[in-house]
């Protein structure tokens, strides 16, 4: 609105807090029709920045201590039926409006507000999903309450994307967080959070973009972020020291907003432009029995692997798996995919290294189900030789991780690192 004015006024800071004082006009004589009125002024730190940049861009400081002396006025003018409320979330700039007016906040009893303990996450999450009919158990509930970091509008976002679906399990969390984050659903609040850290920062947003990015990507070094974003060392030790008086980033070069890094994770951002499907799954804690789920629910043509030793450990010498007509998993059995010839693939993930008696509770597993079937076992870290021979005695194919990232490439998924 600011912005379309900006053509027809001599001095537009002048007509934004004549518009400020109308507004409070108003207000006051709206209280006079209650007994009590209580106004909040919800991230009120919006208000001022937004008016400081448009009507006065090139003397913003200026433009901030005139509007601040404006509300202050305006505030002390209010009748005592009148109670205001102004909230921030950018709890840094309440320091920087002090420089601007003391007397300001002076006026103000200031209160922090701590996001939502885990309880309390749970407990709206809880309310929500019951609102809506969702069924769950308390581990969502926890995960949630961890991945939200205690924020009530990310708790509400993320519950809102799963409306409509009858059982809300960890996976499902998973994929419609990571979904909607890839789709730009979380755009609009993580933009504006990062435009209150522009307001008040000398450095661009390009520069900081950047610099966060290699952050989430896990790079801690000076010297790496230097090299990949290309900005001096020198000035980047000083953006560094800003963002950590800023409370952005931990002293360690951790991000401390919930849900920030994944969704710089999901945006495709300089320096390096495209996302980072994988780190992205790691993040929201996708687990290996998921990805392998999700990588059969996606196997759409015939695929082959051929490579006995360093696919099968020698269990086999070449394996071809068909398109996948439904899977399921997550009991006593990892994965249950059936194909479209009708034969049934049962796997089951060890992050470790097999052993015999893997191999042999496994095969005691399968028994359950008498259709034509192949069995797997994905192993992250090999297998012992007795379980080599006990797969081979059982028709029991050993697969490796290299195996499965082969599979995930064919269906477009990302390599998983263990």
């Amino acid at each position: 609105m600011l912005r379309s004015y900006y053509p027809y006024f001599n001095s537009p800071l002048d007509d934004s807090l004549e518009m400020l004082k109308q507004a409070f006009d108003l207000i006051r004589k709206i209280s006079h029709e209650f007994e009590y009125l209580i106004i909040a002024l919800d991230e009120f730190h919006g208000l001022i920045e937004n008016i400081s940049l448009y009507s006065m861009p090139e003397s913003a400081e200026l433009a901030r201590e005139k509007i601040l002396w404006t509300i202050r006025d305006e505030l002390q003018r209010s009748s005592e039926n009148m109670l205001w409320i102004l909230s921030t979330s950018a709890g840094f700039l309440v320091e920087e409006y002090s420089k601007a007016d003391k007397a300001f906040l002076e006026l103000l009893k200031k209160m922090k507000i701590s996001p939502l303990s885990k309880e309390h996450s749970m407990e709206l999450t809880e309310k929500i999903f019951s609102k809506y009919d969702l069924q769950y158990d308390k581990s969502i509930l926890e995960y949630i309450a961890t991945l939200s970091g205690g924020v009530p509008a990310i708790i509400e976002k993320i519950c809102f994307i799963l409306i409509g679906k009858e059982k809300v399990t960890k996976d499902l969390v998973i994929k419609k967080v990571e979904t909607a984050l890839e789709q730009g659903r979380f755009d609009e609040f993580f933009y504006s959070y990062i435009n209150f850290i522009v307001d008040y920062m000398r450095w661009s947003r390009p520069t900081l973009i950047k610099i966060l990015r290699c952050i989430a990507e896990g790079y801690k070094r000076t010297k790496d972020i230097s090299k990949l974003s290309k900005i001096k060392p020198s000035t980047l030790a000083n953006i560094l020291s800003d963002l950590r008086k800023k409370k952005i980033i931990t002293r360690d070069n951790e991000l401390t907003y919930p849900l920030f890094k994944q969704w710089l994770l999901a945006r495709p951002l300089p320096p390096f432009g495209a996302p980072r499907k994988d780190l992205l799954m790691y993040s929201l804690g996708i687990t290996l029995e998921s990805f392998v789920r999700e990588v059969f629910s996606k196997i759409d043509k015939k695929i082959t692997l051929e490579d006995g030793d360093k696919y099968f450990f020698g269990t086999a010498k070449k394996i071809t798996i068909n398109p996948i007509k439904k899977s399921s998993g997550g009991g006593d059995l990892d994965l249950i995919a059936e194909e479209i010839t009708g034969r049934i693939i049962i796997a089951e993930i060890k992050s470790g290294k097999i052993s015999e008696k893997d191999i042999k509770k496994f095969v005691e597993k399968c028994k359950k189900i008498s259709q034509n079937k192949l069995m797997l076992i994905i192993t992250g870290r090999g297998a012992l030789p007795s379980a080599i021979a006990e797969s081979v005695r059982n028709n029991v194919i050993i697969l490796s991780l290299d195996g499965l990232n082969l599979i995930a490439k064919k269906v477009g998924m990302p390599k998983i690192r263990l």
